[in-house]
């Protein structure tokens, strides 16, 4: 019922979030990762709540990514995880390097799967923002070793 609730009305998105409601469901699907049924739900109040900053600083993203790697036969929890991850875009940017390989192989799992078309596009959008930051993170890595100074060649003696 809350999920339907913080689809519907911005009201109930509100009271949802006044009274902890982000901080209760990221503990929920953290307290019982491997009920199915409730990392659904989970998944679909996240997806429907506003606050990403509080979902990500929570470990919402990671109990969502969690709630796929657990759940990956499930199309139920990954159309809901996939959709909640889309909605969370702006904070996945800045998710670190192993999130977003993990999340890429998921995504790739996930693409296999009968899931809606929503999720299809979901997983699209996904995947380019997975591979626009796991790009991100090879070039800055590239560039500081190149401009790391080399000591091979100099010899210091006392």
């Amino acid at each position: 019922m809350l999920a339907q609730w913080a689809s519907v009305d911005v009201y109930y998105k509100v009271v949802i979030t006044k009274y902890n409601g982000v901080e209760v469901v990221v503990a929920a699907m953290k307290a019982y990762p491997l009920c199915e049924d409730l990392q659904t739900f989970c998944c679909a109040i996240l997806q429907n709540l506003n606050n990403k900053i509080q979902v990500k600083e929570l470990g919402g993203t990671i109990a969502i990514l969690e709630a796929m790697k657990n759940h990956s036969s499930s199309v139920a929890v990954q159309v809901e995880a996939c959709m909640a991850l889309k909605e969370q875009n702006l904070v996945l940017q800045q998710e670190s390097h192993e999130f977003m390989t993990e999340l890429q192989q998921l995504l790739a799992h996930a693409h296999e799967m009968y899931l809606t078309p929503s999720a299809q596009s979901a997983i699209e959008f996904l995947n380019e923002l997975v591979s626009s930051s796991i790009s991100t993170v090879q070039k800055d890595s590239f560039c500081a070793e190149q401009q790391r100074p080399e000591s091979a060649g100099f010899l210091i003696t006392t």
